[in-house]
């Protein structure tokens, strides 16, 4: 959805594993208006892989045991296709580099990226 100014909202949940309670759970506007809906689910899906690497520091510095891989959903499947190398991002120039993130850590196989309906 959009909110004042046009900002998409994002919305995270995140867990320890598929059992487990919240750890975190926040929505918010994303700080910045964006041109597209592929980027907006981009910019969502690269916050949530940072706060998943916070977290993953955070459990090893207290030597919990944890997945090394993050799992990320997302109800965007172009998006999901370029994080994976399989699609094509036309007209995506104006995206921040940072945005590439996402797609570097998906390569070299930190994060699982699957789709989930918005519905869900």
């Amino acid at each position: 959805g959009t909110g004042p100014n046009s900002r998409s909202i994002t919305g995270s949940l995140t867990k320890l594993n598929a059992l487990s309670g919240a750890v975190t759970a926040k929505a918010s506007a994303q700080s910045t208006v964006k041109l597209s809906s592929f980027e907006s689910e981009l910019d969502g899906v690269t916050t949530g892989l940072k706060k998943s690497a916070h977290i993953k520091n955070a459990l090893a510095e207290m030597g919990v045991k944890h997945n090394a891989v993050a799992q990320l959903k997302n109800d965007n499947k172009a998006m999901i296709e370029f994080v994976k190398g399989d699609g094509v991002a036309k007209g995506v120039r104006h995206m921040e580099l940072r945005m590439w993130y996402t797609r570097n850590e998906y390569a070299k196989g930190k994060v699982e990226l699957d789709y989930m309906s918005g519905a869900e």
